[in-house]
């Protein structure tokens, strides 16, 4: 063989040598890689409880707490909100009007009365406050604004709630006081209804 060829090959043998060596070398490197000397690879991962993939399980004997469950409102607290929430929308809208307004106050507690409330309100209560409300060319009006309730009693059907108000009276001259209302609730499905009211 002549020189020439044994140098030739010599250099194509060195060249995948080396090009062997870095593939090696390469494929290592890389995730999922047989590992040298091992026939097979395990890419099942087990995931014990409070890990992660990627993360290593806890040490042994230690106890992995689970996060607590969300805070739950217990059903006396819904009642108890829901009353009052009721009592405050029904007092401000009642004790809120004007003469120039025609009482539209009364007709907006409709969805919030009982019927036999709701006719005495629309009746009786509104002709006695009309006949007591000055003429409509002089304004008088009157804004209301609970400062204070309390739950008297409450059961899974009815509720009595007492509320304190600012009332502030509006016209020729202005005049704040202090008015409290008692209101007795009834439940209506999963509803709070105002069935009576009296003031203090």
């Amino acid at each position: 063989m002549e020189r020439r060829t044994k140098i030739i090959l010599l250099v194509i043998v060195s060249v995948l040598i080396i090009m062997g060596i870095v593939l090696f070398l390469l494929n290592i490197g890389r995730p999922g890689a047989p590992t040298p000397g091992a026939g097979t690879t395990n890419t099942n991962t087990t995931v014990g409880l409070g890990t992660t993939p990627g993360t290593p399980p806890a040490p042994t004997g230690t106890e992995v707490v689970p996060p607590p469950p969300p805070a739950t409102v217990s059903d006396d607290t819904k009642l108890r909100t829901g009353a009052q929430n009721l009592s405050v929308l029904f007092a401000e809208r009642l004790g809120s009007f004007s003469n120039q307004s025609g009482l539209t106050n009364i007709t907006d507690l409709k969805s919030v009365s009982t019927a036999e409330l709701y006719n005495y309100l629309t009746g009786t209560y509104k002709t006695t406050l009309m006949g007591t409300l000055p003429p409509a060319d002089k304004y008088y009006g009157v804004t209301s604004k609970v400062v204070g309730t309390n739950i008297d009693s409450i059961d899974s059907s009815s509720a009595t709630v007492t509320v304190t108000m600012q009332r502030t009276e509006s016209g020729t001259v202005t005049n704040v006081s202090t008015v409290t209302r008692v209101l007795t609730l009834t439940r209506s499905g999963d509803t709070w209804l105002v069935s009576r009211f009296k003031v203090q």
